[in-house]
């Protein structure tokens, strides 16, 4: 069943009186999208929501993903100090890496490539890709995927944890620079 809003109109949400003030843009709605439009508008997580997960080669922040309420978007926010690294992996998204801070090694399957912040990097699905730090660079990236539930796999295949969750991956397995 579809239902159809005039522009402007206000709704009366007579269980919570609460009211709700359509944009013009807004004019045709199906059920779903109707009743998740009034009830999932925004969510504002503070500071004190977002903590910080330490393991031993990287920090992360999950500033969006399942736990946070996201349906379809992660972000992690995280810091890369000068003996960390993310090993070579792959997603089923497409993945953006902010560089905001830093100089990284980006390691691809079968090259490598030296970005200084600020920077994007546009990671295909099912694309190679890890990286670490220049120079004794400390980094701070974003992570972005279009999932609310990334998934990660080592170039053979395997599962592998998120970073949150990763405390055993501890060996650098690229060269450290003198």
């Amino acid at each position: 069943m579809n239902f159809l809003l005039p522009a402007f109109i206000t709704v009366l949400v007579a269980e919570r009186m609460l009211f709700w003030q359509c944009v013009p843009h807004v004019t045709h709605l199906t059920h779903l999208s109707y009743k998740r439009f009034f009830q999932t508008m925004v969510k504002i997580l503070q500071s004190r929501e977002l903590p910080f997960i330490e393991v031993p080669r990287i920090s992360t922040r999950v500033l969006s993903g399942l736990n946070t309420g996201a349906a379809e978007t992660t972000i992690w926010e995280q810091w890369i100090e000068s003996d960390g690294f993310i090993p070579l992996h792959y997603h089923d998204t497409e993945e953006v890496l902010v560089i905001l801070e830093g100089t990284v090694v980006l390691e691809l399957a079968d090259s490598q490539v030296e970005v200084t912040a600020p920077a994007s990097i546009l990671v295909g699905a099912e694309e190679i890709h890890g990286l670490h730090p220049v120079n004794g660079s400390r980094v701070h990236l974003f992570g972005i995927f279009p999932t609310a539930t990334p998934r990660i796999w080592d170039p053979s295949g395997n599962a592998r944890p998120l970073p949150t969750d990763d405390v055993a991956t501890v060996e650098n397995p690229y060269p450290l620079e003198s």
